[in-house]
């Protein structure tokens, strides 16, 4: 039980000749669950111990190895003294890290293989992403676009799909102000030309009537640009605002 509620762990169960005799069908559960975490260690000294020292069959006829083996438990082996103990025990330590160098190495290799595969589904796209946004901000013209990754379904897709639909709303702000600033250049030019004429003109002009007449030309084209670049201002200001 404790092998099995602690995996990460390495549980050594000691038992005797006696007793393992008495529960040979825990060998058969032992060997179906095939814990490798879990090493049992069966001290044979022929005798029932606890009901009082009676002899026990294994001296006799029952060989709890080959018990053990025929149950399922393969890795069996007996040990005649302490330097044989001591090797089964240090064979079972080498299993164990063994196994865990085995788990180590595929751990590692999840961890590189992770790895790649977040960086070809996240890193990659967010730098394609960003790479992207800093050519359309370092462009004068539409000469670069956001990449359309719209037809992933996660968060890249989401942030490709803004990204788009800002620059689209950035540059149609950009030619609605190439447009207005044209359109108030034409505007202006106009009243300007005709006021330079009519200063031009006016100081050839001997008679005080046409000079009236110029003068007043020139007051309305003042007029004019002084309510055009009101207009202009009250613009930016809402625009700003």
């Amino acid at each position: 039980g404790v092998a099995i509620a602690q995996p990460q762990r390495r549980v050594i169960a000691l038992e005797g000749d006696g007793s393992i005799l008495m529960e040979l069908g825990s060998l058969a559960t032992v060997a179906s669950r095939r814990q490798k975490n879990l090493a049992i260690v069966i001290f044979d000294n022929g005798a029932y111990q606890i009901t009082g020292g009676q002899a026990t069959v294994t001296g006799d006829c029952a060989d709890i190895v080959g018990i053990a083996r025929a149950s399922g438990i393969a890795q069996s082996a007996w040990a005649a003294d302490e330097s044989a103990f001591e090797e089964l025990i240090a064979q079972s330590l080498r299993e164990v890290r063994y196994d865990m160098l085995t788990i180590a190495v595929a751990a590692l290799g999840i961890t590189v293989l992770l790895s790649l595969y977040l960086a070809g589904t996240i890193a990659r796209p967010v730098r394609r992403l960003a790479l992207a946004a800093e050519r359309v901000r370092t462009a004068k013209r539409r000469q670069y676009t956001i990449p359309d990754l719209t037809n992933r379904s996660d968060e890249i897709g989401e942030l490709s799909a803004a990204l788009r639909e800002m620059t689209d709303s950035l540059w149609s702000r950009l030619d609605a102000i190439e447009r207005f600033a044209a359109d108030v250049a034409h505007e202006i030019k106009n009243p300007l030309t005709s006021l330079r004429s009519a200063v031009e003109t006016v100081a050839r002009i001997p008679d005080p009537e046409r000079q009236k007449k110029l003068l007043a030309i020139i007051l309305d084209d003042v007029n004019l640009d002084d309510v055009l670049l009101n207009e202009l201002l009250m613009s930016g200001l809402m625009n700003n605002g």
